[in-house]
């Protein structure tokens, strides 16, 4: 999956996912939030925060998960510090939005 796929299924506020330089997470209130923050220093969220569904591990490990309402997405850290776009496993366990503990 390239980053046209993924503008496709999770696309961003007024922005693509090829200039995505980092990806993280907020946690504001309640549910918590993916943000991507440009190459240009900007800071974007997903058009439907609803997509985003969960973490798994910390910092420099974290692998990010969604929907794109049929099925799962993870990104994860890549060895060259871009990330890589996968199909979630089955069985994955994560931290959801709410912070509940949740299978895939």
């Amino acid at each position: 999956m390239d980053t046209t796929q993924l503008d496709q299924l999770l696309p961003l506020k007024n922005a693509s996912h090829a200039d995505v330089a980092h990806y993280g997470v907020d946690i504001p209130m309640r549910y918590s939030e993916c943000y991507a923050k440009l190459n240009d220093g900007r800071i974007v969220r997903l058009r439907d925060a609803r997509q985003f569904k969960g973490w798994v591990g910390m910092n420099g490990s974290r692998r990010l998960l969604f929907s794109d309402g049929r099925k799962p997405i993870e990104l994860k850290r890549a060895a060259d510090r871009g990330f890589e776009i996968n199909n979630a496993q089955k069985g994955c366990q994560y931290v959801a939005r709410d912070g509940s503990l949740e299978t895939i």
